[in-house]
């Protein structure tokens, strides 16, 4: 477990799954981001509210039996792989400024995006020997946590399809026989 990713709304809606395939690191949820999800499983748009409730199932699935302080201190993901990370639930609003986390301030608005952003740059400054990513699917989030100092930041790319043959791994298998013969 030596990354820490802090995962956005949009990439749980994008992939409710998506929690499985940091499995072997900690993994991140602000309040938040259960808010958003909350707000949006209602919605009229019927795809959208579908791929809430599946993430929030999903949330729930490793959380159900967890105490409220194991749900913060973090949950085993279960898997098949020998490492196992774990699935914390981070209570965003409890965040004070220190001088150590530099926080986005917006005293007019609060918000969710910059409470999101908030989590990942207090958990760079409290875990300063391990690797903090916040992890989303929005450019300009992406752009305000790098301006304000967060110093990994990710689009989540597990459906991404490779579309450059340079990035394609080089080498072959060679097969005696007929090749077709050996193909289930």
């Amino acid at each position: 477990m030596n990354k820490i990713f802090v995962l956005d709304t949009n990439v749980l809606l994008h992939d409710p799954m998506a929690i499985h395939a940091f499995a072997e690191h900690r993994v991140i949820i602000p309040m938040t981001v259960l808010e958003e999800l909350d707000a949006i499983k209602d919605r009229r748009d019927k795809d959208v509210s579908r791929e809430a409730r599946i993430a929030i199932n999903a949330i729930d699935d490793i959380l159900e039996n967890a105490s409220p302080k194991l749900i913060q201190a973090g949950v085993e993901i279960p898997g098949t792989s020998a490492k196992r990370g774990k699935l914390a639930i981070f209570p965003d609003q409890l965040i004070e400024h220190s001088e150590a986390a530099l926080l986005l301030n917006n005293p007019v608005h609060h918000y969710n995006d910059d409470r999101i952003i908030n989590v990942a740059l207090h958990l760079q400054a409290e875990n300063s020997k391990r690797r903090v990513c916040l992890v989303t699917k929005d450019i300009n989030m992406r752009l305000k946590a790098k301006g304000s100092g967060l110093e990994h930041v990710e689009d989540y790319k597990k459906d991404k399809v490779v579309d450059d043959i340079e990035f394609m791994a080089k080498g072959y298998e060679q097969y005696q026989g007929d090749f077709w013969a050996q193909v289930d």
